[in-house]
């Protein structure tokens, strides 16, 4: 029908007319294969999974680690460093004190000194170091009028982070054994109580938390003890003092001691009944304030006052009078005080600098990361959609992808397959190829011009044109 329709319009049909361009599949992109009776079937990419998530999980563990070492750095630097070497200047008055050189030079009068200014200094020095422990030396000395008059040191084995008695330190230190705090407070000190150790006694006290408040330019918790009157027991302190005197040095001393009219009155009868050499007994008592830097457990200030006393024994064992061997007050200079706020800022911003800051950042940032790197390994990159087959009755939107005919088709199977794929719904349909007369007149014709045709053709001269998809 349509060869008969072309051979009516006086046109041949041109071969390849009409038919929907044969193209290649492109590589890479779905293959499309339709057979004779099938749907068109696309063939799935595989399925691969993103390359970011691995870099991005090591940098991950890269950032945690390097906030482990820092974090453990920042532990080994709030211990006690290994050349921790803190010396202050304290001063202050003596209430009472003996002065045993002139005591023993028989100068009684300046045996017992009163309301005397006094200096010293004392030192805190770490001698030697193994593992978490370290052997500190604590050395005071005491001045007046630039004369050395007195002072005692002490040798202790603490832990470097706790600052408690060490464990397990080295046989051959040579240290006094303690209890509590005895050379200082352990870094990131904190609002409660902790146990000192008293070196005259060798007993414990409690060191209560009382305050924070300024002090050399940083902020201090305040720490204050009180230790009860206790015999001393020390046997560096019980050296330096006179284990007894004289009757003739008891009797050049009476009018000179801190003592009741009553009391110096007693003494005086007594003296004649008592031995040549009257033992002495000693005890100690006093009170102490520490402002102590919490970050790094530095001794910023110290306020001391310790009263050491000598007691007179008389006959049955009874008190005759008190001696006053050591009654003295003593504090940080402004100028030790502003020198410990100064080392103590410094090390704390140190610490919470590379120790507390970076390690927060490093450790955030990197399990953020290894979380999304973890999270992008689970996940698939979401294949492309496959173009589905247009519906029936629809027009491509672009012509059906087939591979080209083998030559081993038969010419009978490629005619009979392509005058199939034309009739069905939708297919492309050859345009028409024919001549359409002109019919209806354009404009009035001109003089000497023939009139146009006012008729039109009929369907033997023209047939009418169908619209795409119309049968015949």
């Amino acid at each position: 029908m349509r060869d008969a329709a072309s051979q009516a319009r006086g046109r041949p049909e041109e071969p390849g007319r009409g038919r929907a361009p044969e193209t290649t599949p492109r590589r890479g992109r779905e293959d499309t294969r339709m057979g004779d009776s099938q749907q068109p079937v696309a063939a799935r990419p595989a399925t691969r999974r993103p390359k970011w998530p691995i870099p991005l999980a090591l940098l991950g563990l890269l950032g945690l680690a390097l906030a482990a070492i820092l974090g453990s750095t920042n532990r080994a630097r709030a211990e006690l460093p290994n050349d921790f070497n803190a010396v202050r200047q304290y001063s202050g008055t003596a209430n009472g004190l003996l002065n045993l050189p002139a005591l023993q030079a028989g100068d009684f009068n300046n045996a017992i000194m009163s309301n005397t200014p006094v200096t010293g200094q004392t030192t805190v020095r770490v001698l030697d170091n193994s593992g978490d422990n370290a052997r500190v030396l604590d050395e005071r000395t005491l001045n007046v009028g630039g004369t050395q008059i007195g002072g005692g040191s002490n040798t202790y084995a603490v832990n470097r982070r706790t600052m408690e008695p060490a464990s397990g330190a080295p046989q051959d230190w040579n240290v006094q054994p303690h209890q509590g705090l005895a050379v200082g407070f352990p870094a990131d000190a904190q609002r409660h109580d902790y146990q000192g150790w008293v070196s005259d006694t060798q007993t414990t006290t409690t060191l209560r938390f009382v305050r924070e408040e300024n002090r050399g330019g940083v902020n201090t918790f305040v720490y204050q003890t009180d230790m009860a009157q206790t015999p001393i027991r020390d046997q560096s302190v019980l050296a330096s003092l006179p284990s007894s005197l004289s009757r003739a040095q008891l009797q050049g001393i009476v009018p000179s001691l801190p003592v009741s009219a009553d009391q110096r009155t007693a003494l005086s009868q007594a003296l004649p009944g008592l031995p040549d050499q009257v033992p002495m007994n000693y005890t100690s008592q006093g009170s102490a304030t520490f402002w102590v830097e919490p970050t790094t457990g530095q001794i910023v200030d110290t306020q001391r006052s310790v009263i050491r006393n000598g007691t007179i024994g008389g006959p049955g064992g009874a008190t005759l009078a008190t001696l006053p061997v050591y009654n003295v007050d003593t504090a940080f200079t402004a100028d030790s005080v502003a020198a410990a706020g100064r080392e103590a800022a410094d090390r704390r911003d140190t610490l919470n600098t590379s120790g507390r800051v970076w390690p927060w950042i490093l450790g955030t940032l990197g399990a953020l990361a290894l979380i999304a790197g973890l999270l992008g390994l689970l996940m698939r990159r979401r294949p492309e959609p496959a173009p589905r087959p247009p519906a029936a009755g629809q027009r491509p939107t672009e012509p059906a992808r087939r591979p080209r005919p083998t030559e081993a088709q038969r010419p009978e199977e490629r005619e009979a397959g392509r005058r199939r794929r034309e009739s069905q719904p939708g297919g492309p349909q050859p345009p028409y190829g024919g001549a359409t007369r002109h019919t209806g007149p354009y404009r009035e014709a001109r003089p000497g011009e023939p009139e146009h045709a006012e008729h039109a053709p009929s369907e033997e001269e023209q047939p009418p044109r169908r619209r795409p998809g119309q049968q015949p």
